[in-house]
Parts: C-alpha cells; structure tokens; sequence
C-alpha cells in the first residue's frame, strides 16, 4: 500500500476538534481515499458506514457493521459487532 504523505491535509474529509461519519453513509473512492481527524477528539464512523482510510489523532470509535477499507490508525479503538478492516 502507498504511503499517504501528508494525509491531514489531503483528506477527502477532515477535521481538526471532533470528526462523524454517520449511519449508513458511504464515502467512495480507492482505499487511499482518507478521513483524517488532527484534532483529540473522537472521530465516529457510524453503523453501516463504508469509508477509505481512516487516520486520527484521538480515539477511534468504529461502530456495528462499519467497513474501512483502508489504513485505521487512532490513539486507541472502540470496535462495534462485525466491523470490517480491509486495509492495510
């Protein structure tokens, strides 16, 4: 997989306090596609949500039946029921 340089700044999504994907959203795009959180705060991807790479400062909250199908990578991880992590 590609290093995503730069990544907090070349987010398709992004946020600098508190970041959340809500239920059922999808954001489409190759797995490089990145939602980043620089600030502390929890970024939040929603029951059912499909997003790229997630990339956070703070904790990740992933919830039930969330997909990343790219990188996750958080200060710590709260992991729902049958999450999936196609990433790298």
């Amino acid at each position: 997989m590609a290093v995503l340089a730069d990544s907090f700044t070349q987010a398709v999504l992004g946020a600098s306090e508190w970041l959340e994907v809500g239920d059922r959203v999808r954001i489409q795009g190759p797995p490089t596609t990145v939602i980043s959180n620089s600030g502390t705060g929890t970024t939040r991807i929603g029951v059912e949500a499909n997003v790229g790479a997630v990339l956070a400062r703070g904790p990740v909250d992933l919830r039930d039946r969330a997909t990343v199908n790219g990188i996750a990578r958080g200060s710590s991880f709260a992991v729902g029921n049958n999450v999936t992590l196609a990433g790298g």
